[in-house]
């Protein structure tokens, strides 16, 4: 199934927004491009595109952000994947607990 324009796709309380993106519904394995925005729990990851399980909830995401509200972390990365429910990979990237302007936070850590 595949979509563009403005897509909309979500299961079990994880949302996934882009502007065009396309799902095998067998597997659940979808491919997304353009302001790619996926929901879920506690999480928020932002990027430029990628590809997101469904069923595992896990996924790889380009030029992204992540706001993990248990801790309040925020990261950016060149590349994120999500492992599993809380893990995440990062790289190319930062991490802080300062929701401060891009660049100016007080303190991160560079994986």
């Amino acid at each position: 199934m595949r979509g563009s324009g403005g897509v909309i796709a979500s299961r079990d309380g994880v949302q996934v927004q882009a502007d065009e993106g396309e799902i095998l519904l067998e597997g659940e394995q979808g491919s997304f491009r353009g302001g790619v925005l996926i929901t879920a729990d506690d999480a928020r990851i932002a990027g430029s595109r990628g590809t997101f399980n469904f069923e595992s909830e896990r996924g790889e995401f380009e030029d992204a952000t992540l706001q993990v509200e248990r801790g309040e972390y925020r990261a950016r990365a060149a590349r994120i994947i999500k492992d599993g429910d809380s893990r995440f990979r990062l790289f190319d990237g930062a991490i802080s607990t300062c929701d401060c302007p891009e660049r100016t936070a007080g303190w991160e850590i560079h994986p």
